[in-house]
């Protein structure tokens, strides 16, 4: 499918699966592995942040490492829960989490923002 950009808090969101790696840092959850990864894809990125689903039982405030599989490369990323919400997906319950990127250097902010403007439709083409 498609790849679909969103405005939301006047940052474009792009919809887009890319897999994803998911290190759990600091968790209120202590039956989270603190050295172990898990998998998953995003449901949508922005240059501030991703929303992914997972089973992870993560919170707000948890800090997470993620491991981003763009094209041009993967990109490491810090950021914190800001919200998980339980989600019907295919008839199975899943956590649909939002995290909020911690700042990224320059580097990775630029690699990201090229990959959601290639990937951005534009508005009032024709096809």
């Amino acid at each position: 499918s498609e790849p679909i950009a969103m405005q939301r808090r006047g940052v474009s969101r792009l919809a887009v699966a890319l897999p994803l790696s998911i290190k759990v840092t600091e968790a209120a959850h202590t039956g989270l592995a603190s050295q172990k990864v898990y998998q998953a894809q995003t449901g949508n990125i922005s240059p501030g942040g991703v929303r992914f689903d997972s089973d992870l039982p993560l919170r707000a405030d948890d800090v997470v490492e993620l491991k981003i599989d763009l094209p041009s490369g993967i990109i490491g990323v810090t950021g914190v829960v800001v919200s998980a919400d339980k989600v019907l997906r295919d008839g199975t319950e899943v956590n649909s989490l939002g995290v909020e990127f911690f700042t990224l250097p320059e580097d990775i902010r630029d690699m990201l923002m090229e990959f959601i403007l290639e990937n951005t439709p534009v508005l009032g083409s024709e096809g």
